[in-house]
C-alpha cells in the first residue's frame, strides 16, 4: 500500500510539473 500511495504522489507531482511548464509556454 505505501508503495502504491508513493506512486500517485510521484504521479501527481509530475503532473503539476507538466501542468506548470504548459503555463510557462503560454
Amino acid at each position: 500500500a505505501k508503495s502504491l500511495i508513493s506512486k500517485l504522489t510521484e504521479e501527481k507531482s509530475s503532473a503539476i510539473q507538466l501542468a506548470s511548464n504548459l503555463r510557462q509556454e503560454l
